[in-house]
């Protein structure tokens, strides 16, 4: 057990106090025994901080003021030291086995940066289920300019190598509440090979404010995926090639269905203006030919939002095992 890497596992908070407690509770109880937990409360009003304190001498708490989710993801990641960083949100709950599975996982291929698991969706008692529990399966993924149909996930089911987030943190906290956990998700699969493990390690506890991207409406998708196409072009431009057609994509769709309107507008220009005199000619073009192609297919936006059907395009995969 002493060779065992180390993990950190981040609680990101604000104003989930009567959650908090399972998600602390449950990262507390792993049957993995080299680990501590960071909570980060980002501001919180109720009775979060309280919460927190009865845990004195058991975790590392950081008390921030409001800065949003991205601002709570980079105070976690500075706050903490494990060789294998995972995420969980305070108001989900991690399988006992959550961590050594993973870790199993990340000790079998050197290679993976990242792994990433499903978790089952629960009502807000945190016991009954509301969907099928996700089929087990584990496959390792290089999606480096490939195309493939990558899964939608939620932040608890995310863990990286340490050694591997400087290529994608600090996350940006500009406007930070659009930009989500996608930038993480994207950025990762982009950038490196990793494994997907489509069985649960957690539950996802569904309360009616934790409704995600596929519950807001198609405007604040457009405005959040152009914000995140902007900041990740600025931060990662070998990424240009999914930004490209994101940016592209989203602003085609704010044209074709007359959302987002003015704020989509202003950052695809403020996109534009960044790229070369040849490169802004081609993107022009390509959200002209997307808008004419919308119009003549039809809606057909996935639930998730733009930034999935790039990512889709943008990517394949290669199945290990099944």
């Amino acid at each position: 057990m002493g060779n065992d890497p180390r993990v950190s596992i981040l609680i990101e908070n604000y104003n989930y106090g009567k959650y908090l407690g399972d998600a602390i509770e449950s990262a507390l109880a792993q049957d993995y025994s080299n680990f501590d937990v960071v909570v980060v409360d980002d501001g919180s009003t109720d009775e979060s901080r309280d919460v927190i304190r009865k845990y004195k001498g058991r975790l590392k708490s950081v008390f921030k003021p409001n800065g949003g989710l991205a601002s709570a993801f980079n105070a976690g990641v500075n706050n903490s030291d494990g060789d294998l960083v995972f995420f969980l949100d305070s108001d989900d709950i991690a399988d006992r086995d959550r961590v050594r599975k993973v870790v199993d996982q990340f000790e079998s291929d050197k290679e993976a940066q990242w792994v990433f698991h499903q978790l089952r969706r629960v009502a807000k008692d945190g016991q009954t289920p509301i969907e099928p529990e996700p089929v087990p399966r584990i496959r390792r993924f290089d999606l480096r300019n490939k195309s493939f149909n990558f899964p939608a996930l939620s932040t608890s089911g995310l863990s990286f190598r340490r050694s591997f987030l400087p290529r994608i943190f600090p996350v940006p906290e500009a406007r930070a509440c659009l930009i989500s956990d996608n930038y993480l998700k994207f950025a990762a699969v982009l950038l490196a090979p990793g494994i997907y493990l489509g069985g649960a390690l957690g539950s996802l506890r569904i309360h009616g404010l934790n409704d995600g991207s596929a519950g807001q409406p198609l405007p604040y998708k457009l405005h959040a995926d152009i914000l995140m196409a902007l900041e990740m072009h600025r931060r990662i431009p070998e990424l240009a090639h999914f930004t490209h057609r994101l940016a592209a994509g989203t602003a085609a769709s704010a044209r074709s269905w007359g959302d987002g309107g003015t704020p989509v507008k202003e950052l695809f220009d403020q996109y534009l203006q960044e790229l070369p005199f040849f490169a802004r000619l081609q993107m022009r073009a390509g959200v002209a030919l997307r808008t004419i192609r919308n119009h003549i297919v039809g809606p057909t936006l996935n639930t998730h939002g733009p930034a999935v059907a790039q990512l889709r395009s943008a990517t394949r995969a290669t199945s290990i095992a099944n």
